[in-house]
């Protein structure tokens, strides 16, 4: 896949001659996200021309209501990576800034049209875009018509009655609901980091740790869970027991992400982790001793590698 970055603002040229495109924020590339790529895709295939993928860099609310941004399910690389294994052929990283946000929905239109000359446009029923978000999919529909481009906008994907969305996911995840996060996205949730020195806890505990430093994605809801740990240093993945938390037997205060692969040493420092959360152990506790929390994590091994035998890994 080609990537292509721009910085200032729809160009007020083709990029190129003709494309099926879609459009949104596509945080977490969720099934609802993934479902109309595919249309994308399969469209492109038909037709002969380009897949496009448009999404922002930075995420609109970082703009919109800097106070409030969320925190990303992904990060732009991580989601251009996947846009790329889903087939699309050139992933736009437009950035967004404040004249983007104040573009009327027409100005909006007649400026992606300019710049990729689409045959059609493929998009979620919740698409917003415009000044004041005026602009909708429903909007979109009706431009398209009057100017002779096909534009689809598709349901909203659904999961145990409820619409899939990344607002969801992020919900999930702050209430530690891994599992049910990774059913709607289709795939395990996962944050990568680099590996750098900690407080040695889990070294003298006995049990050494990877201590990562996480980028701005969320975290899930603090406790211990199931992971599985990728890295150049070895081939597949290795069963984690991950904390996410603030550790406060110890009173540290300060919030980690701290991975024990049961017969690792831990001493990966600089290296690069991906950690796929796959299910919840527990919530973090504050024990009253050391030796205390040493036997609970030896409970939690435990149940690790039987979770993880069973999982069939």
């Amino acid at each position: 896949m080609t990537l292509v970055r721009w910085t200032q603002g729809f160009p007020p040229f083709p990029l190129l001659r003709g494309s099926v495109l879609t459009i949104g924020n596509f945080d977490g590339l969720h099934l609802g996200h993934q479902h109309i790529v595919s249309a994308t895709v399969t469209r492109a295939s038909e037709t002969g021309l380009p897949s496009v993928a448009l999404t922002f860099d930075p995420h609109p609310s970082a703009i919109l209501t800097p106070s409030h941004t969320a925190y990303l399910l992904m990060t732009l690389n991580e989601k251009m990576n996947l846009l790329d294994e889903l087939g699309i052929n050139f992933g736009w990283a437009l950035t967004f800034t404040p004249s983007i946000a104040e573009m009327s929905p027409s100005d909006f239109m007649k400026a992606l049209v300019t710049s990729l000359v689409p045959e059609s446009i493929h998009v979620g029923e919740g698409f917003r875009f415009g000044h004041r978000r005026e602009g909708s999919s429903d909007f979109m529909v009706a431009w398209g018509r009057d100017h002779g481009i096909h534009v689809v906008a598709y349901p909203l994907e659904h999961f145990g009655g409820e619409a899939i969305s990344s607002s969801r996911i992020r919900l999930l995840l702050k209430e530690g609901k891994v599992t049910q996060a990774s059913q709607l996205l289709g795939r395990p949730y996962s944050i990568s980091g680099t590996v750098i020195k900690g407080y040695m806890r889990g070294q003298s505990l006995g049990f050494p740790t990877a201590n990562l430093k996480t980028d701005s994605r969320l975290l899930p809801q603090s406790g211990v869970y199931i992971t599985s740990v990728h890295s150049s240093l070895w081939e597949g993945a290795q069963l984690g027991l991950t904390n996410v938390g603030v550790q406060p037997t110890f009173h540290e205060g300060s919030l980690t992400v701290e991975t024990h692969c049961p017969g690792g040493s831990g001493d990966w420092y600089g290296a690069q982790l991906k950690l796929d959360f796959l299910h919840r152990l527990r919530d973090e506790q504050k024990f009253n001793s050391s030796e205390e929390l040493r036997l609970q994590i030896k409970k939690d091994i435990t149940q690790g590698i039987q979770w993880w035998t069973q999982a069939g890994h």
